[in-house]
């Protein structure tokens, strides 16, 4: 989809992807309605440890008096939940297992600004990294129960909190991972030399679907589907928060990187036609 090349390959669990291109780097666009999630037949989380990590840029923001947006969630039971969302104080809030919650109050998330946000919970115990450095929770309790059910990728589980933005790179690790691996991780692909022990148990890099599914690149099987009665669409599939372009004079382009440009292979590759280039990192 999306003006992908023909490649042949394994997607994970048997599925073969015929038009997947390596070097792509999209976000999935979620429009804020409630029938615009993605979700699993089954869980993606199981008992025990875990990190569950994307990125994440919001189109819109919840205001007092509207409900949150959810970037994902699993469960449906009060006692049994994971999720992550963003109330309408524009804070992070977080559910890793039973009714522990816990806000990232120090943290107010902006329109139009990428986020890494990732949690990860060792023994019970959460910590939360927000662009890679770890905040504080509060109410922070240890809870170790497992929600079952689906995974719901974009709203809540009924359906009443979905997000308006873009989401990219969204992995579940069957490990807690530490804030040094969490820093190799947000700007990694899949996994890096820091994480090279690590088991994904999930990965959506939202960088192409294929019959109408957005597959798991862990190649555990935990393939995304569209809310029933709904179809994916090419248009849902943008680079456009990730890399920005324009026309600095007649002869010149200039291309503007928002965050890490995440590929399965290499990097971003420079259109055909421009024969050099002026760099500034900042």
């Amino acid at each position: 989809a999306g003006g992908d090349e023909l490649r042949g390959g394994n997607g994970g669990s048997g599925v073969v992807v015929v038009r997947y291109t390596h070097v792509l780097d999209n976000s999935f666009v979620f429009s804020g309605t409630s029938d615009k999630y993605l979700e699993t037949t089954d869980q993606v989380f199981d008992s025990g440890d875990f990190t569950v990590e994307t990125w994440v840029n919001f189109s819109d923001l919840p205001e007092v008096g509207e409900n949150s947006f959810c970037l994902f969630s699993q469960g449906t039971s009060s006692t049994q939940r994971f999720y992550i969302c963003l109330n309408t104080s524009h804070n992070f809030y977080f559910g890793w297992g039973g009714s522990s919650t816990g806000t990232a109050s120090s943290v107010k998330v902006e329109q139009d600004q990428w986020y890494h946000v990732a949690l990860a919970r060792s023994s019970g115990t959460p910590s939360v990294f927000i662009n890679g450095a770890s905040v504080g929770l509060s109410s922070a309790t240890s809870n170790t129960d497992t929600p079952a059910n689906f995974t719901r990728i974009g709203d809540y589980f009924d359906g009443n909190y979905p997000m308006a933005g873009h989401l990219d790179n969204f992995k579940v690790w069957s490990e807690a991972l530490d804030a040094t691996e969490i820093n190799e991780s947000m700007h990694s692909y899949s996994s890096s030399p820091e994480t090279s022990d690590k088991t994904l148990i999930a990965h959506y890099d939202f960088n192409e679907f294929s019959n109408d599914i957005v597959i798991d690149r862990s190649g555990q099987g935990k393939h995304l589907s569209p809310a029933s009665g709904q179809n994916l669409s090419s248009a849902a599939l943008t680079d456009s928060r990730i890399v920005e372009t324009g026309s600095a004079s007649a002869q010149d382009v200039y291309f503007k990187f928002n965050r890490s440009y995440l590929t399965g292979l290499g990097g971003w590759i420079v259109p055909g036609g421009i024969t050099s280039a002026e760099v500034l990192a900042v």
